[in-house]
């Protein structure tokens, strides 16, 4: 049987316009100067397609992406809210939109309140570490338009949550940015690793003595969240509750396992596993686009030749993990994207993302739940039972 067999959808990522109005030096989407936006008629069959996916007995969030997602405009939106409303499933809808917050104005606070939407912003830091990278065509920094953005979300009591990637412009001034991040007033801050995937063909962290700088950035953040209690910080508090589960329990990476995220892109093609599959062409595989949702329904994804030669080939690469790799216990196998990016095949272990962002990670709280509890431990990320806080 394969392990993916009963997975259900936790997250449905929809690409509302491949369109981006910045043009960020790490980003790995393709396309970022298309224009083209979803037919209402596709979200109407986005909605058919998900009545037929497996789903946990829960409400279902649908993250809106991109490209920048508000260039789809909000007479889109209205549209699309109207026919994704809540009751559309047993469970509910929440939806989500990850925005670099340029485009926010006083109307679009409206539509958010109006339909109870969940705001990701995307910004690095303070300006001089967010203006490094997040650019304009013409290569001006955005952090001012950005930052008017979020005072327009405060302004109308709009909660928001961040997402930065960790760069070294940002490991080179730690301290001026957890200081930012703690004024920003956040509902929770989110970091990724500058990573090697898709268009982008190289990552400036991989490079010597980066662990050890990621690992001063975790020690610093995490001492921050300490003395600042209403602090919630993504990675620290996911690894924490990995490390307290108890012993038994098995952690379910969702890029990893087929239909636990759904990908749709702005033609209605649709991918699971990585979200950043949805737009990559490999000269191995092909493209990861295995349905349609005008044609098709999951059971074709299910049957489509060329998912199933990568669903079998994650599988191998999950289970030499867990073979191999200590941390297996706290990662669940890795991200199938980076495998990809840095390996070519996903009948992979460990990639240079599994050492910054999740081993790195793992030897921090790891050492912090030591002083704090004196757990005894077995090798690193097979922690011995502990209460658990789930």
């Amino acid at each position: 049987m394969s392990r993916d067999e009963n997975s259900s959808v936790s997250l449905v990522i929809v690409q509302p316009t491949p369109f981006c109005n910045i043009d960020c030096d790490y980003c790995y989407l393709g396309g970022r100067t298309n224009k083209k936006r979803m037919a209402i008629d596709t979200v109407i069959a986005i909605k058919h397609f998900l009545h037929g996916v497996p789903k946990h007995d829960k409400r279902l969030t649908i993250a809106w992406h991109g490209g920048e997602p508000l260039s789809a405009g909000r007479a889109f939106y209205e549209k699309a809210f109207a026919v994704l409303v809540k009751d559309s499933f047993e469970h509910g809808i929440k939806h989500n939109i990850q925005t670099n917050a340029m485009l926010i104005d006083d109307e679009w606070c409206s539509l958010f309140a109006i339909h109870e939407v969940a705001i990701g912003v995307s910004i690095d830091g303070p300006k001089h570490v967010h203006d490094a990278h997040r650019m304009t065509r013409a290569k001006h920094g955005t952090f001012d338009r950005v930052m008017r953005g979020i005072r327009t979300l405060q302004k109308h009591k709009i909660d928001f949550t961040t997402i930065s990637v960790v760069t070294p412009d940002l490991l080179n001034d730690i301290e001026s940015t957890i200081d930012f991040f703690l004024s920003l007033g956040s509902k929770q801050i989110a970091f990724n690793v500058e990573e090697m995937e898709g268009s982008h063909s190289e990552s400036t962290l991989y490079k010597e003595r980066t662990r050890e700088s990621l690992i001063e950035f975790f020690e610093k953040i995490s001492s921050a969240q300490r003395q600042n209690s209403w602090l919630r910080i993504r990675e620290l508090d996911s690894m924490r509750m990995h490390f307290r589960a108890p012993i038994d329990s098995a952690i379910h990476r969702s890029t990893n396992r087929a239909g636990s995220i759904i990908s749709f892109d702005v033609d209605g093609n649709v991918s699971t596993f990585s979200p950043e599959m949805l737009g990559l062409t490999s000269p191995t595989y092909g493209r990861f686009i295995w349905a349609n949702v005008c044609s098709d329904s999951w059971q074709s994804v299910l049957q489509n030749p060329g998912f199933k030669r990568v669903r079998a080939e994650i599988d191998r690469g999950v289970e030499r993990c867990r073979e191999t790799c200590g941390y297996f216990a706290v990662c669940g196998g890795g991200d199938p994207s980076n495998k990809l990016a840095e390996h070519a095949t996903f009948d992979a272990t460990e990639t240079n993302c599994c050492r910054l962002h999740v081993q790195a990670l793992a030897d921090v709280i790891l050492e912090e739940l030591e002083r704090a509890r004196q757990i005894p431990t077995g090798p690193i990320g097979q922690p011995v039972a502990v209460e658990s806080n789930r």
